[in-house]
């Protein structure tokens, strides 16, 4: 076997960059960003480079898609520059209309932008009716050279990383952990891309007289893709059994397991396609045709799914997504069923047009996100106050602000927003405040412009908890003590739960009352009680407790603070609090409520 010299790699490598010069600049300036974004930078910086690295990535597919289509269709070196600068213009378009950072829904359009992007390049080169073997076989060249470069790249990150950490601990060399992180942008961003590109045969018109087919893809389609994608439409099946035997409406997590289903079944077919008329290969032909017979139910359940989701919830973009898919899986599921299997480069092609019709148009994923929960607030706005009521405006507020920004909330409030933020955001330039912490407070005002509160009911629980922990906690002595009882506050007042004991033949029990008292009872039903309320209005009127793990809540105390004693017939029964905490209420006169207690009953007998 013959190793390539040091100059056999170098004129590859500028072979690559002279056959995709442009894609590998592209990936060239995502890197540097990406590696810009590795340091500590502010926020304004952190959004440019975050944008310029979503940006490389489409610019690096887009002009990828456009050599291959320059390579299998001769195009004059104007033309090349003109669709160059046209792939240009749509980047300077998409970084100054999004911003992901401050609009969370704009994460949704830059995903589906990217998905349409690269599925771009699965069919540029190949995209006539006559082009289908050329078609399969340059996207048998992706998915291939796509693993082999992911595995390569790392074993060079695994290779070069432990080199680093050897030369850290020979060479008592200091330097940042992220030295890691970066050096996998690198690996990823440069190398990773280079070694796909080089992995493309030219000339690329050649692809489609090629009838080779590797014998692995069969192997991985029939013994793994495919028994997947059963185990999926097995459980599926006995799902739709189940909600059909007990009359009930699906959930919604059952779409995750269509949907797999769907990418199994697709991918498998796509995988096998070029031999499925080859002799001994009937099973192919008989798989696919089952597999879109057998989407119908199964989107038929999915419909259902979604449908009782948005009638709870509205729309939002992930559930948009959602409804595209299932729409595009129809349309698929229909085309094949009628049109038969032989034009397989109508997959990616159309899923690439559903992608660009979500983000485009008024009927785009943010528009109609956005009137839909806009929708919910102002239905929600003109009912009586109440705690769910006000729960959910809350929550519809918070998610407005953050997904579409300020504005979408202009029309229910008569304060100026847009300025306000404008004054919010100024305060901020040059200083390491959190984007979150401005969105907080433009959603508090608007709340309060509503007269909702902004803090909810667990919120203010969680703000007016005080928790006391026993000083000498899990250390006691037992010494002369006849039995020894775990007890806490686990078992609901007023249930049957409880704990019975004896001693010496005596026979005892232990419940909790309705004001979450520990009481003691004996056989005749007398009973004592142990006032866990008396020790916790005593601890909290009490200033000069010490607090715990630098937690304002949580407060030391001391151990005789914990304790109450009882005697009873024959015993002295001492509880001994390990941990004892309570919410209070705005409210003073309104006693504790959630109380909760642990610790342990302690009986002596009487001397």
């Amino acid at each position: 076997m013959e190793f390539p010299s040091v100059t056999q790699l170098w004129q590859s490598f500028l072979a690559v960059c002279k056959r995709f010069g442009i894609p590998i600049l592209y990936a060239f300036f995502a890197t540097v960003a990406a590696l810009l974004l590795s340091y500590k930078s502010g926020f304004e910086n952190e959004q440019i480079l975050g944008k310029l690295i979503y940006l490389g990535n489409f610019g690096l597919a887009l002009s990828i898609a456009f050599s291959l289509y320059a390579e299998t269709n001769p195009a004059s070196f104007t033309k090349k520059t003109i669709a160059n600068l046209a792939i240009l213009l749509i980047l300077v378009l998409i970084y100054v209309t999004l911003q992901p950072a401050i609009r969370q829904a704009d994460v949704f359009i830059l995903l589906a932008l990217g998905f349409a992007c690269h599925l771009l390049v699965s069919f540029s080169a190949f995209a006539g009716n006559d082009k289908e073997v050329g078609f399969w076989q340059i996207n048998k060249v992706f998915f291939l050279r796509f693993a082999t470069s992911i595995l390569y790249s790392t074993v060079l990150f695994i290779g070069l990383s432990i080199a680093l950490l050897s030369i850290k601990t020979l060479f008592n060399i200091r330097w940042d952990g992220d030295i890691y992180i970066r050096l996998w942008i690198i690996i990823v961003g440069l190398f990773n891309t280079v070694f796909f590109l080089a992995g493309i045969p030219a000339p690329l018109n050649a692809l489609n007289e090629e009838n080779n087919y590797p014998k692995t893809l069969k192997v991985f389609t029939q013994y793994v893709l495919i028994p997947l994608a059963s185990i999926y439409l097995m459980i599926l099946l006995a799902y739709e059994v189940k909600i059909i035997l007990q009359w009930s409406l699906p959930t919604s997590s059952v779409a995750i397991l269509i949907l797999g289903y769907a990418v199994f079944g697709i991918l498998s077919i796509l995988l096998v396609h070029p031999v499925r008329n080859n002799e001994g290969n009937k099973w192919i032909q008989l798989y696919s045709k089952s597999f879109y017979i057998l989407m119908v139910p199964l989107l038929l359940l999915l419909a259902v799914a979604i449908c009782k989701r948005i009638s709870d919830y509205g729309i939002t973009e992930s559930r948009y997504l959602l409804i595209a898919l299932s729409l595009w899986l129809a349309f698929i599921t229909i085309y094949f069923l009628i049109k038969g299997r032989e034009h397989i480069r109508i997959i990616p092609i159309s899923l690439f047009v559903f992608s660009l019709l979500i983000v485009i148009g008024p009927w785009n994923m943010r528009s109609v996100s956005l009137r839909s929960q806009s929708t919910r607030l102002a239905t929600y706005l003109k009912q009586k106050s109440s705690y769910k009521r006000d729960e959910e405006i809350r929550n519809l507020v918070r998610h407005l602000n953050n997904n579409y920004g300020s504005q979408s909330l202009q029309n229910f409030v008569k304060i100026d927003l847009q300025s306000i933020e404008s004054q919010k955001r100024k305060k901020i330039v040059g200083k390491e405040v959190a984007q979150w912490s401005v969105q907080r407070e433009i959603a508090d005002t608007v709340l309060k412009s509503l007269n909702i509160s902004a803090v909810s009911r667990a919120q203010v629980l969680d703000e007016q908890q005080k928790n006391y922990i026993n000083a000498e906690e899990g250390r006691f002595s037992v010494k002369g003590a006849s039995q020894v009882i775990e007890v806490g506050s686990i078992f609901a007042a007023g249930s049957n739960k409880k704990i019975d004991f004896a001693v010496d033949g005596s026979s005892f029990s232990l419940v909790i009352d309705a004001a979450d008292n520990l009481v003691l009872s004996d056989a005749k039903n007398t009973k004592v009680v142990f006032n866990v309320s008396e020790i916790l209005k005593s601890l909290y009127h009490n200033k000069s407790l010490k607090i715990s793990a630098n937690v304002p809540s949580k407060h030391t105390v001391p151990n005789d603070r914990l304790i109450i004693t009882h005697r009873f017939h024959n015993y002295t029964f001492k509880l001994r609090l390990e941990e004892l905490s309570a919410y209070y209420p705005e409210k003073e006169r309104v006693p504790p409520i959630n109380i909760y207690f642990n610790g342990y009953l302690i009986v002596y007998p009487n001397l």
